[in-house]
Parts: structure tokens; sequence; C-alpha cells
């Protein structure tokens, strides 16, 4: 059974912030005062580990999930997150 975690983030800030995944190192740029919600597909549910600073959020995933990504109900997912985290 695949289960699913969703993480939902506001960035509240009047500057962009970039989201870096982890271990993809894709960067998706997170607007102002826009939302982005992350469904993260595997057959486990494990820890997400982040690390945030003046202009980069990053997150980590573990083996073995996929992910899909939306910024205010827009798919702004990248091609390699259909790939399992090896």
């Amino acid at each position: 059974m695949t289960a699913v975690l969703t993480i939902s983030l506001f960035n509240d800030r009047i500057t962009e912030t970039i989201i870096i995944v982890e271990p993809w190192a894709e960067e998706i740029v997170l607007p102002p005062q826009t939302t982005i919600e992350f469904g993260i597909y595997s057959d486990k549910i494990e820890k997400v580990e982040s690390s945030i600073d003046d202009q980069f959020l990053t997150i980590w995933l573990w083996q073995g999930c996929t992910l899909v990504a939306f910024i205010d109900g827009e798919d702004v997912t990248p091609a390699s997150f259909s790939i399992p985290v090896p």
C-alpha cells in the first residue's frame, strides 16, 4: 500500500523563497504570498528533514519515495520527482 504525506508551506515573506528538494537537487521558486503543497508517496512514512536560512529552504526525503508539487494549485512538479529516491 502506498502512503501519502502532504506538506503545505506558505511564503509569508515579501521576497521569493527558493526550495531545494534533495536528493534530486531540484530548485522550486516560491513567490511571495503563495503556498506550495508537496505530496510524498512511499510504501512507508519516514522523517522529512529540513534546514532554512535567509534565502533557501532545503528538504531531504527518504529512500524509495516520489513527490508531486503544487503552487497555489498549479502543478510545478519536475519530471525527476517521479524517479524514486535511490
